[in-house]
């Protein structure tokens, strides 16, 4: 299972000898999967909250300027992060903002309705 944990990927791997085990792991994760895509599907987003999104899905872990990347004032950047914040798509991280568990979700179903 790949997940982002602070901004760094990480995949991890459950093993069990048990098919059953493996099998009710795999219901369970796609049953929580399920719930989160559920909960994001009454969220609305605006455009900058979109773009602060995908650029720090893009940046992960690198130390960005994130306004001079979105070519923006800082006190323009930090309201998105507290909106987005709200949303529980942000939170903070040792080295500045970094996506929840929610927030990959929210790019890659962006990312996938702009390139359909």
């Amino acid at each position: 299972m790949s997940h982002v944990d602070d901004g760094t990927a990480l995949t991890t791997v459950a093993a069990t000898e048990s098919t059953r085990e493996l099998a009710l792991l795999g219901r369970f994760l796609r049953g929580e999967y399920q719930t989160v895509v559920d909960s994001l599907a009454e969220l609305s987003l605006a455009d900058p909250e979109t773009e602060m999104l995908t650029t720090l899905y893009s940046a992960g872990d690198m130390d960005v300027s994130l306004p001079s990347v979105l070519d923006t004032d800082p006190r323009r950047v930090k309201r998105i992060l507290h909106a987005l914040h709200e949303k529980g798509l942000v939170e903070s991280g040792e080295n500045g903002p970094v996506l929840t568990a929610r927030g990959p979700i929210v790019v890659n179903e962006y990312l996938e309705r702009v390139n359909a």
